[in-house]
Parts: structure tokens; C-alpha cells; sequence
């Protein structure tokens, strides 16, 4: 069974989210496959993704589509697509990278993720890579916020103006999101499992 990540359209909080256990009400009314219908599509129930702020594990509502096999999850805004925790603490650990370089800042990182400080290193400087490398594919569709060889994160929120950049990117590009790169677009490994 192959996996899909599509975006929740609605921006709530993480507190939001589970208050309200919008994983719970209906997210797609019909398979994004087959709209027309007939395929089996079915609700298959959540699997959870750690919060990683202390909320504890977040429940992520999952489907189906019998006649493909494939499985469609509704991730929140605020989750990094296909990278463990949210967007938010992505872009704040590539700004700490890019200010402090990925070796002073791993030494800083109190990644549970990993066990020594060179793992801390590799994890922060996959992070930072998949993050500046969506960057770079993002320059053609947005000319005008994103210049190329200006792509460190601390400069687009200067230039934003907002230290929520890689959500309000992901904002912009609401109707693209399939077809742009993790961590803020959903197209990324076939695996539905999340990423260091």
C-alpha cells in the first residue's frame, strides 16, 4: 500500500487541532483520485505523529482508495511533510544552522533524535538541506520573494518580514503543494513514514 500526504486547508494550531479532534470530522468527501466515485474509498482510521512541543502524539486522519490500494492522510499545516515535528521548529533549527553554522548549533540541538553530538550534526544538516533545496526549487514560482542565491532562511524573514517563513510559503503555494518538495510541499519518498 503506497502512501500520500495532502494538506489540511484550514490553519489551526496545534492546541486547535487536538481541542477541537479535527482528525475526527470528515477531511475528504470523495477520493482525490477518482471524484467521481467508485473505487471503494474509504475512512481507515489515523496514525500519530509526535507533536514535539509536548503535546504528546498528534492523530493524523488516514483514507483509502480500494481500487489503487493507495492511502491519503490529511497532515496539518503546521507539520513538516515527510520530517518529524513541525514546520516551526524545522525553520528554527536551519536559522540556527545557518547562524551558527550546523556543528556549533548540533552542539546546542537537544535532538532526541540522536545520540551524539556528530549525529546531531548529519540530523541538522539533512534538515537544513532539504529545507534550502526547496528553497531552490521554489525561485521560478515565486520571482519576487525568492531570489536566487538568497535562499538562507534568516534573510526571507527579513524580507517577509515573519518568523513563520516556511508556513507562510506554504500558504502561498496552497494549490501546488502536491507537486512541490518536502518539507513544505508533499511530494517527496514514496514511504508514508516521516523522515529525520
Amino acid at each position: 500500500m503506497t502512501g500520500m500526504q495532502l494538506p489540511l486547508k484550514h490553519d489551526y494550531s496545534c492546541e486547535e487541532y487536538l481541542t477541537q479532534k479535527i482528525w475526527e470530522k470528515k477531511l475528504l468527501s470523495a477520493c482525490p483520485n477518482h471524484p467521481e466515485g467508485g473505487c471503494g474509498f474509504e475512512r481507515l482510521g489515523t496514525y500519530t505523529r509526535s507533536s514535539s512541543d509536548g503535546r504528546g502524539e498528534v492523530p493524523i486522519a488516514r483514507y483509502r482508495c480500494r481500487r489503487d490500494g493507495k492511502t491519503f492522510s490529511i497532515l496539518p499545516r503546521f507539520f513538516a511533510a515527510r520530517y518529524l515535528g513541525n514546520l516551526q521548529q524545522l525553520e528554527d533549527q536551519v536559522v540556527a544552522a545557518e547562524a551558527q553554522g550546523a556543528w556549533q548549533a548540533a552542539k546546542n540541538l537537544q535532538a532526541s533524535e540522536a545520540s551524539s553530538h556528530v549525529d546531531s550534526y548529519q540530523w541538522l544538516r539533512r534538515r537544513k538541506k532539504a529545507v534550502h533545496r526547496c528553497l531552490s526549487a521554489l525561485v521560478g514560482l515565486l520571482p519576487k520573494t525568492l531570489v536566487r542565491g538568497v535562499l538562507q532562511v534568516r534573510e526571507l524573514r527579513r524580507t517577509l518580514g515573519t518568523k513563520q517563513t516556511l508556513l507562510h510559503l506554504r500558504r502561498q503555494l496552497e494549490g501546488r503543494l502536491p507537486q512541490l518538495a518536502v518539507p513544505i510541499g508533499f511530494c517527496g519518498a514514496s514511504s508514508s513514514r516521516p523522515i529525520s
